[in-house]
């Protein structure tokens, strides 16, 4: 009766055993729900993590200049923008054009360059400055080197800004055109002019009516 009692317990236990390891098994290939979410919860929180890295790293590396807009715009002041901005973008981040703005005297689709000072002139100063044969810069200077009986530039006193405003004269030949006076002299006649490298013939005959030597 012992020995019978005894192989129940046996049978008992071993089957006990094999159950428990049996859910074991069955936990290792099917893990519980929560256990799921929880791995989810956390490859989410990874990957917010990752793209907020990434966003921090893409805003610092993003380049803005400084400007300050003043003059003739409604709200003058000190403004960041991005990099390759234009002129046109600096008014309007002033909150835009004053009424008595001469809106279309400078060139606004220039591209701004950090630490400038951008003035937009009124059409009182830009008539004042006309009258005493005078330009007006982005910065609100005057340029010297225009004629106020004729209107033409001379080219002996011109500066970079003024002989841009000639027809074909860019940045790099009106600083041609400066070297070659401080390096030669004054230019003599107008046709010297054509002394300067890339200036021919053809372009002469674009600037004859619009410059001066001053003599």
């Amino acid at each position: 009766m012992r020995k019978k009692i005894r192989y129940i317990m046996a049978v008992v236990y071993m089957t006990a055993f094999l159950v428990a390891c049996e859910g074991e098994k069955e936990a290792a290939l099917f893990p519980l729900e929560k256990d799921i979410v929880y791995g989810k919860n956390m490859e989410a929180a990874e990957a917010d993590a990752s793209e907020g890295l990434q966003e921090n790293t893409d805003f610092a590396d993003e380049k803005v200049l400084v400007v300050h807009v003043c003059g003739a715009v409604k709200m003058p002041g000190v403004y960041e923008l991005s990099y390759g901005s234009r002129s046109y973008d600096a008014v309007m981040a002033a909150g835009g054009f004053e009424a008595d703005a001469c809106e279309d005297y400078l060139n606004l689709a220039r591209v701004l360059e950090d630490g400038m000072r951008l003035e937009i002139p009124t059409y009182a100063q830009v008539k004042a400055a006309r009258e005493q044969g005078m330009l007006l810069l982005d910065d609100g200077t005057l340029s010297e080197g225009q004629t106020a009986q004729t209107g033409l530039i001379n080219i002996n006193k011109a500066d970079k800004a003024l002989l841009c405003t000639l027809p074909g004269i860019g940045e790099s030949r009106a600083e041609s055109i400066i070297a070659y006076r401080q390096e030669h002299g004054e230019f003599q006649k107008k046709e010297d002019i054509m002394l300067v490298a890339g200036i021919k013939n053809g372009m002469y005959e674009k600037l004859e009516s619009m410059i001066t030597v001053g003599k």
